[in-house]
C-alpha cells in the first residue's frame, strides 16, 4: 500500500487512497492514524471538503465541538474541485457541514447558532429529512 503512495501518480488517486486508508483505521478506531492520513492529503492538493468534514467527524466523535466546527466551517469554504477526475461529493461543500454545525452548536448551547445553520442546511436540501426534524425539534423548543 505505501508502495502506491510513493508512485508518482495520478492526485486524485493518491488522495482518495489515504481517504481509503482512514476509513480503514476510522473502523479499527485507530483515530490518530486516521487523522494523520487525512492531513497527508493536503500535501498533495488544497483541503477537500470530504476530508474537513472526515476530520470534523472524528472531533465531534469525541466531543470537540470547536474543533469539529472549525472543520466543517473549512468544509464550507473548500472550492469545488470537479475538474481533476476524482470523485466529489457535493454535500460535503455546503450541506452536511452546515447540519453538523448546527449539532455542534446545539452541543455547546448555542441555540441560535444551531437554528442559523440548520437554516443554511436547508438552503441547499430543503426537503431534506434532518433539516426538517430539526426544524420541527427548534420550532418546539421555542415554544416551550
Amino acid at each position: 500500500m505505501r508502495k502506491f503512495f510513493r508512485m508518482n501518480g495520478f492526485v486524485e488517486n493518491i488522495i482518495d487512497g489515504h481517504i481509503v486508508v482512514a476509513n480503514c483505521y476510522t473502523l479499527l478506531h485507530q483515530y490518530d492514524s486516521a487523522l494523520h492520513e487525512l492531513y497527508v492529503t493536503f500535501d498533495y492538493d488544497a483541503p477537500r471538503a470530504n476530508v474537513c468534514c472526515m476530520i470534523a467527524d472524528m472531533h465531534i466523535r469525541h466531543k470537540n465541538y470547536n474543533l469539529a466546527l472549525y472543520w466543517y466551517d473549512l468544509a464550507t469554504k473548500c472550492i469545488v474541485v470537479d475538474k481533476k477526475g476524482g470523485f466529489v461529493q457535493n454535500d460535503c461543500y455546503k450541506y452536511y457541514p452546515y447540519i453538523q454545525m448546527c449539532v455542534c452548536y446545539y452541543n455547546l448551547n448555542n441555540l441560535q447558532k444551531a437554528i442559523e445553520c440548520n437554516e443554511l442546511a436547508g438552503h441547499y436540501k430543503p426537503n431534506d429529512k434532518a433539516y426538517l426534524s430539526n426544524k420541527e425539534f427548534f420550532e418546539k423548543l421555542e415554544k416551550v
